[in-house]
């Protein structure tokens, strides 16, 4: 799904574990985001149980017209139907678009510009990059300067992550980001 800088189907990148993403936080997320990518993250979970998990979840994804992305498994995503799926910083990028194919959705995880440009390299649609705000345990944010200057030089779009409120939303866009992704502020009714 390459697509040049700013091209993304989404601009919120609800990022939920099982406790966050039942259908119910799902549906009412998707009600009240206008334009948001649901991103399955469960650390620990089977690739059965994220299947089944994602079997849930994509019908309410396909009603409102977003798009469903499992984490790290590239596997469950093509046998779930998701949209694609999202790699943690040492996720191989060719392997998962060898196993999805040209049109799915593929994200990395990164945390500095040449993570970033490798990641592009190696096939990727967009990178997450993080943290831009404090979080706790995830070390120093990077700020909003920091975001400007890797977005402005990134050949895929960049999706800001880490601390994103919907008061900060906005500028991480201004800064460059092409969406933001949140987990805990995404399913206390959107961003």
């Amino acid at each position: 799904m390459s697509g040049g800088p700013g091209a993304l189907p989404f601009r919120l990148l609800a990022i939920g574990g099982r406790a966050q993403a039942t259908p119910a936080a799902v549906r009412r997320l998707l009600e009240s985001a206008s334009s948001a990518a649901v991103l399955l993250r469960e650390p620990g979970i089977s690739p059965a149980d994220l299947v089944v998990w994602a079997e849930e979840i994509l019908p309410l994804c396909r009603a409102a017209g977003a798009l469903l992305l499992v984490h790290a498994d590239a596997e469950a995503a093509r046998v779930s139907g998701a949209d694609g799926v999202h790699l943690p910083e040492r996720g191989d990028v060719a392997a998962a678009r060898a196993i999805l194919g040209p049109a799915a959705l593929i994200g990395a995880s990164r945390h500095d510009a040449a993570g970033i440009h490798a990641a592009a390299a190696a096939g990727a649609d967009y990178a997450t990059f993080s943290p831009i705000f404090p979080v706790d345990g995830k070390g120093p944010p990077l700020g909003l300067a920091v975001l400007a200057e890797v977005c402005a030089a990134a050949p895929i779009p960049v999706v800001a992550l880490g601390g994103v409120t919907p008061a900060l939303a906005p500028a991480c866009l201004r800064a460059g980001a092409c969406a933001v992704a949140a987990i805990r502020a995404a399913w206390g009714g959107g961003c």
